[in-house]
């Protein structure tokens, strides 16, 4: 595909920052915040993981799990963890360190799409829109496998622009190997394809079939065996018989697709990414309005074809589902919505300081994101945003607080991801700490971190339970009810 380079002449002497600095800068700015977060406990999905590698890991590296940590997904990126363990040991920072590999290879992917979407000059407020999305980042400081996915998604991309396919079939084998939202994502690579070469044969399509045939066979193939092993051994595929897992896997009428298409929509506009809708929503409306529709660059429109390839292909797979959309789900799609914003704005023939105010607004925005924290009652996606570094200090002064007044551990109750710290902070404590049941436990530990209270145990904890002790930081919250 042809650069944008060409669409937009340089106007001044300054011509951007040189391919290396631009590298250089993204490799490090990924590495210091993963190194910021060696010590962060582990949150949310990242706890399952870990279950999942401690057992592989003293169960000689299986590859198939117990029923009750079997949801489905292919094992091998908890079998690289429990590898990384066995080298350096089962600590936070091992876990944390496991990922940096996957946080440089985003930064290495999306640097070189922003060098074939954008001018140099343009590279920093490409960048400044990667660093600053509020899910990216909070993924970048947990142990995340979604950081794997988005690797080898960009790197999928890059081949098929670059039109490369031994280096697609590497990206698509690291999605389908990772999870089986990896092989939705898979398809999304598929679709993505076919929509380039609808819209620009000449620029996309491959000289040879045979070669891309075999990036899909390959693959394929790996996957069919992988799927033919886990069936022989467990009799079922995908959609598990496990009840732990299965209420995210129950078939929903249009009401439940409606919702979650809702949810989506709502996660595309949370924290601070509202804000490039409604920019984006402007400068369509200025350019059909003056008629600069025929004037959009490639790079728009390749953007344009990722962010619809992505999001139709998830939403196709997960809105007829009952399982939990998460925010994280859709970070590539974040980044392409961003990357379109500007050059959508690029395009728009704007003078050079509205352009500026505009791009000044969406960064403030993004860094805003962190800050986006609804009322209690109104589930939020905790793992999205910064805003959950607040959970760790409160949850260590209850810990303490435990320990001191000699709550016994027996009668206490909570829900996930409030659990001892064996589970969080991989360390032994002799804790074992219950998913809560009003009718049975003494005390209850609630927080807002927590999104799996229903309404009615909230209500009768406030109601009619004595709240013992609270910890506060910012806006998290972390209480100790006493049964009366």
């Amino acid at each position: 595909m042809s650069t944008s380079q060409k669409r937009h002449p340089a106007t001044t002497a300054w011509q951007g920052p040189t391919w290396p600095a631009t590298l250089g800068l993204l490799l490090a700015a990924y590495a210091a915040i993963n190194l910021a977060s060696w010590q962060m406990p582990l949150f949310w999905d990242d706890i399952i993981k870990a279950r999942r590698a401690t057992w592989q890991l003293e169960n000689g590296f299986a590859p198939l799990l117990p029923a009750e940590l079997d949801s489905g997904h292919p094992p091998f990126f908890t079998l690289y963890l429990a590898g990384v363990w066995k080298l350096l040991g089962r600590t936070l920072w091992a876990t944390h360190l496991a990922v940096l590999p996957f946080a440089l290879g985003i930064a290495w992917q999306a640097g070189l799409l922003a060098r074939r979407l954008f001018a140099p000059r343009h590279w920093p407020w490409a960048l400044a829109l990667l660093l600053l999305e509020p899910t990216l980042l909070a993924q970048n400081v947990q142990t995340s496998a979604d950081l794997a996915l988005l690797f080898f998604y960009l790197l999928g991309v890059n081949a098929l622009l670059a039109g490369r396919p031994a280096l697609f079939a590497l990206g698509l084998l690291g999605l389908l190997a990772v999870s089986q939202r990896g092989m939705v994502m898979g398809g999304a690579l598929a679709a993505t394809q076919a929509l380039l070469w609808w819209l620009s044969p000449a620029d996309h399509r491959p000289p040879r079939l045979l070669p891309w045939l075999l990036a899909y066979g390959g693959p394929g193939l790996a996957l069919a065996l992988w799927l033919a092993y886990h069936w022989h051994a467990t009799g079922w595929l995908l959609f598990t018989p496990s009840a732990q897992w299965a209420d995210g896997r129950q078939a929903l009428g249009w009401q439940g697709a409606v919702r979650n298409l809702a949810i989506v929509l709502r996660n595309h506009a949370d924290f601070g990414r509202l804000f490039l809708g409604l920019g984006m929503a402007l400068l369509l409306a200025s350019a059909l309005w003056r008629g600069r529709r025929r004037s959009w660059s490639p790079a728009t429109r390749v953007l344009a074809a990722l962010l619809a390839a992505y999001t139709l292909v998830l939403c196709l797979a997960f809105l007829p589902f009952s399982n939990p959309i998460g925010s994280r789900y859709h970070m590539a799609g974040y980044l392409f919505l961003a990357w379109l914003a500007l050059s959508l704005l690029l395009d728009s023939g704007w003078p050079r300081l509205r352009k500026a105010w505009m791009l000044a607004l969406w960064c403030a925005a993004l860094a805003s994101g962190h800050l986006w924290v609804y009322p209690d009652g109104v589930a939020k996606n905790w793992d999205s945003s910064l805003a959950h570094l607040a959970f760790f200090e409160p949850r260590a002064r209850m810990n303490q607080y435990l320990v001191e007044q000699g709550v016994p551990i027996d009668s206490l109750g909570s829900q996930f991801p409030y659990y001892e710290p064996e589970q969080l902070e991989l360390r032994p404590s002799g804790w074992q700490i219950r998913h809560f049941d009003l009718g049975r436990d003494r005390w209850v530990i609630e927080s807002n971190v927590i999104n799996d209270f229903p309404d009615s145990a909230l209500l009768a904890l406030r109601e009619s339970w004595v709240l013992e002790r609270e910890f506060r930081q910012l806006w998290v919250h972390v209480r100790l009810y006493r049964r009366p």
